[in-house]
């Protein structure tokens, strides 16, 4: 029995038609002889003896479990721990990135955990005696602390009072100067303006007045015979004293001024202008002094309320020691040691992502990367697989023939490599769907061998006969 495959149909096209022409010529001619032939029904001499069913494919010889591999992220490729052919366990290392701040990152992640840990036991940890003993140490020293700032304070107030009081006495004493400074000019002043009319006319009744009592006196002592040891001659004594007196002022209020006369009043201008000068300089000291006494009072105030906060805190510290952990405070370190645990857990994974590992047991087919070439994020650089078992996948499967195909059918596989043999095979699956970025419309039959060959290699060419029923 003759076996036409469609391959040997494809092949022989040309041929075929001949032979069919050549085998038709003769019922062409008897359809002529009897005029058209309208009942002339073609005969098994028109068609070869038999031909199969059979649907055929070109499919390439892959792994049953390969991948390409690459890393995650992107870096330069430090090294390559296997060679191409090469078989490796699963987990196995295959490459890895430069990977130094990785490294560096998980090793700070390893010591916040352990510093987290450390405070939790810290916080979860029961007070020693000691240091209950040094706690309640700290709340004397800081009671101290803070009866000395408290005398500090009351001494600083003292001392703000006593300079606030210079500061008033300085103050007047810049008035009582500036004051004596008035004094001294208007003194100045009358006396360089000299004696008024008023004044004037006061001496001359006053000097009027002293003649008349002269006269007076002159003529009681006359009649009283003119002894000089009577009364009469003692008050003629006394009106002529008045009267020179009286004379001595007229005559200096009607002279004017004298410079003998000025020249003190100018001297004590001189000095009360002076004096203010030296009371304005005091009064500037007790000021500043008051300024230094209100900031050391500030400041006095400043180490008061330090000193009663430290008094609190270490109360707190001791009533925290007896009472023992708080559970917001152990929540907050637990907190802490998750946090940092889990800082550490993206450390290390970041960092595994810079190693290449296999990902079942497997062969190295193919490296597509050298040590020290930039690799980018996902780029394959290994191809990986299971060589243990093949199977071969179709790539040129059309939709017409693949609506006959189904899982189970028998297949005759024929390579390039192995122009003398034939493998048996069987149809383990089809798939669903188009294979994407086909131009024509094309779909992968998974075939699984019956029969297999050493020398099978990944990625030969395989011819694909598939029987169907």
């Amino acid at each position: 029995m003759v076996r036409i495959t469609r391959r040997y149909i494809m092949a022989n096209r040309r041929l075929l038609l001949c032979s069919l022409l050549l085998a038709m010529l003769p019922l062409l001619a008897a359809c002529e002889l009897n005029g058209g032939g309208a009942n002339v029904q073609p005969t098994a001499a028109s068609l070869p003896e038999e031909i199969e069913d059979v649907v055929s494919a070109t499919g390439e010889v892959r792994p049953t479990r390969w991948a390409g591999l690459s890393f995650p992220v992107g870096g330069t490729l430090s090294r390559l721990d296997v060679e191409e052919g090469q078989q490796v366990a699963a987990g196995q290392p295959l490459a890895a990135l430069e990977a130094v701040h990785l490294q560096r990152a998980v090793a700070e992640a390893r010591a916040a955990l352990a510093a987290a840990e450390a405070g939790l036991a810290r916080v979860q940890a029961a007070p020693r005696p000691e240091e209950l003993a040094a706690a309640r140490e700290a709340v004397a020293v800081a009671q101290a602390n803070a009866g000395v700032a408290e005398a500090q304070v009351t001494a600083a107030e003292a001392e703000l009072e006593r300079t606030e009081a210079g500061v008033s006495i300085g103050r007047a004493g810049v008035a009582i100067a500036q004051a004596g400074v008035k004094v001294a000019q208007a003194e100045l002043s009358r006396a360089q303006a000299g004696a008024t009319p008023q004044e004037l006319a006061a001496a001359g009744a006053a000097l009027e007045k002293a003649r008349a009592a002269v006269r007076q006196a002159q003529t009681a002592y006359d009649h009283a015979g003119g002894a000089g040891d009577t009364p009469q001659a003692l008050a003629l004594e006394q009106a002529t004293l008045d009267l020179e007196m009286a004379e001595a002022d007229y005559e200096l209020l009607s002279a004017g001024p004298r410079a003998a006369d000025l020249a003190p009043l100018r001297a004590a201008v001189e000095s009360a202008q002076a004096q203010v000068p030296l009371a304005q300089a005091q009064a500037d000291q007790a000021a500043s002094l008051a300024t230094q006494a209100e900031a050391g009072l500030v400041q006095a105030q400043a180490g008061l309320a330090a000193a009663r906060a430290q008094v609190a805190q270490a109360q707190a510290a001791v009533e925290g020691l007896e009472a023992g952990p708080a559970e917001a405070e152990v929540a907050v370190a637990r907190a802490s040691v998750d946090g940092a645990r889990e800082a550490l857990l993206t450390a290390e994974a970041l960092l595994a992502q810079a190693t290449l590992a296999a990902p079942f047991d497997g062969t190295a087919a193919l490296l597509q990367v050298r040590p020290g070439e930039l690799v980018l994020p996902n780029q394959v650089v290994l191809l990986f697989g299971d060589l243990a078992t093949l199977r071969v996948e179709t790539t040129d499967l059309d939709e017409i023939d693949v609506a006959r195909v189904e899982a189970g059918q028998r297949v005759d596989l024929t390579f390039d490599a192995l122009p003398n043999r034939v493998l048996a095979g069987r149809v383990l699956s089809v798939a669903p769907v188009s294979t994407p970025g086909q131009t024509a419309a094309t779909y992968k039959v998974v075939v699984e061998f019956e029969e297999t060959d050493p020398a099978l290699r990944w990625g030969m060419t395989a011819f694909v006969d598939i029987w169907v029923d």
